[in-house]
């Protein structure tokens, strides 16, 4: 029986080919549209949710206009993260992330010394592993010296870092210069 279904069904698509590529091209279209759409959908859904408590974690970013563009960043000057603690109640806590320009970075491992570019260096308040759960590769969480160095994947064991900058970070309202950003607060122990 069922195979009569099937030969009926081939002999239509044969006898309408126009209409039936139509009919099919229309389908195979709209079943893409409704796979894409649900993969974008999970996705936004789930983006950054692997953290613990990430309904309470938000970015603060900046609309802006810089002459006749205007913009969206996700940096904000220090001083607001504890501008919005002191004013807001909501705010429990704040961290911030700074992504460095590129930095010429050399380290010696025994009698060798080594030389590169780090072009993905972040700075980070001390408790940006409070908020953020990512797993520590080397060293502890707690940091005993402020300008702490934490490393991912590619580890320096017993080795001496230098960070051979030629710029000097500062900014307007901090009540402290530093020459290298590795951390923006006080250690939160």
């Amino acid at each position: 029986m069922i195979k009569n279904y099937f030969k009926i069904a081939w002999r239509n698509l044969i006898h309408h080919r126009l209409n039936s590529s139509i009919y099919i091209g229309g389908l195979a279209i709209a079943l893409c549209c409704v796979l894409f759409i649900g993969i974008y959908i999970e996705e936004e859904r789930s983006f950054d949710r692997f953290f613990p408590d990430a309904h309470r974690i938000y970015r603060v970013n900046i609309d802006g206009k810089m002459g006749p563009e205007e913009f969206i960043a996700g940096n904000t000057p220090p001083p607001v993260g504890q501008a919005l603690q002191d004013n807001f109640p909501e705010v429990a806590d704040y961290t911030r992330l700074y992504l460095s320009a590129p930095e010429n970075v050399s380290y010696t491992d025994g009698d060798i010394k080594k030389l590169f570019t780090e072009t993905r260096l972040f700075s980070v308040d001390s408790n940006f592993l409070d908020f953020f759960a990512y797993p520590l590769v080397e060293g502890a969480t707690y940091q005993t010296n402020k300008n702490s160095l934490c490393f991912g994947v590619d580890g320096l064991f017993n080795a001496t870092i230098n960070v051979l900058s030629t710029s000097t970070a500062r900014y307007r309202n901090q009540k402290f210069a530093y020459r290298y950003p590795i951390s923006f607060a006080e250690n939160r122990v």
